[in-house]
């Protein structure tokens, strides 16, 4: 599996290779989880599916709201300052 970022929007090319790596992450851990769940390692293969949404959230953060600190805990998003 491999996301493709078609359309350059973004301001800054550092921004759009953040966004595609992000990405690339998230197709490595789903590619994972499909292999643990045709091992039977239904938790690991949940897990990896829970690891795949939160760099996806963290992708569309970096698209969308810009921030320029690196996102290292999806709970600090939430977090005021």
């Amino acid at each position: 599996m491999k996301f493709i970022f078609l359309g350059d929007r973004l301001e800054n090319m550092v921004d759009t290779k953040t966004f595609q790596k992000w990405l690339d992450r998230v197709a490595y851990d789903m590619d994972t989880a499909k292999a643990m769940l045709q091992t039977g390692r239904l938790v690991y293969a949940i897990f990896m599916c829970q690891q795949s949404l939160e760099k996806c959230f963290k992708a569309l953060l970096l698209r969308y709201v810009k921030n320029e600190k690196p996102i290292l805990s999806t709970t600090s998003v939430f977090k005021r300052n």
